[in-house]
């Protein structure tokens, strides 16, 4: 049985949030199609989860060092690394995305858990398949071909995907919402066609 991880990295939920709006359309239409997986989600907005300080840091260092990784400090990572498919939602926020989704990164990224090392260098050791990264912006940023320089989310996201040994990154986003004259509700209505058949892709 296939398990999909859902991370909801929205400030505010379905309908309020544009972005758990889309993701949702993704979602359902991607469980519609695969009756059978598991969806683990993970809303962040609910988590108390903060930046690594020092304490922390030396926490992570001391458990990897003496290979302690089921301790509760790296369960987000073990479900991570575990995951089959991967769904992060996100609004695009000061040319990225909220912090609350680096700070998840921070908590992800454990050697030996969703990377490690040998002869040849870095290696990624995560389960998943595909990653799916779901957004939506008031401008217009191209997110599709990461190739705008104010844009900095979806670059990220691809580095973190190789980092973890992911091999599919796939990328969907409602462009334009706050531009004047746009009609936001169609714009919408379009991304989620879009979604739609990107869940059937993915």
């Amino acid at each position: 049985m296939e398990t999909l991880l859902y991370i909801d990295s929205c400030t505010r939920p379905a309908p309020e949030s544009r972005s758990a709006t889309l993701g949702r359309e993704f979602l359902n239409e991607y469980t519609l199609l695969h009756p059978g997986t598991t969806v683990e989600r993970v809303v962040l907005r609910d988590r108390d989860l903060h930046p690594y300080g020092i304490a922390e840091v030396n926490a992570r260092v001391e458990h990897i060092t003496k290979k302690e990784f089921n301790v509760p400090m790296f369960a987000l990572a073990r479900q991570f690394a575990a995951a089959d498919k991967i769904i992060i939602v996100a609004p695009f926020w000061d040319c990225s995305f909220p912090a609350m989704l680096k700070i998840y990164f921070e908590h992800v990224c454990v050697q030996d858990v969703t990377f490690g090392y040998d002869a040849t260098g870095q290696i990624g050791l995560c389960r998943a398949s595909a990653l799916a990264y779901i957004t939506t912006s008031g401008g217009c940023y191209d997110f599709c071909s990461g190739m705008n320089a104010m844009e900095m989310a979806t670059p990220a996201i691809r580095a973190m995907a190789m980092m973890y040994g992911i091999p599919r990154c796939q990328f969907t986003s409602a462009e334009g919402l706050d531009i004047e004259g746009n009609d936001p509700a169609v714009i919408m209505e379009q991304a989620a066609t879009t979604a739609r058949r990107h869940a059937g892709e993915f």
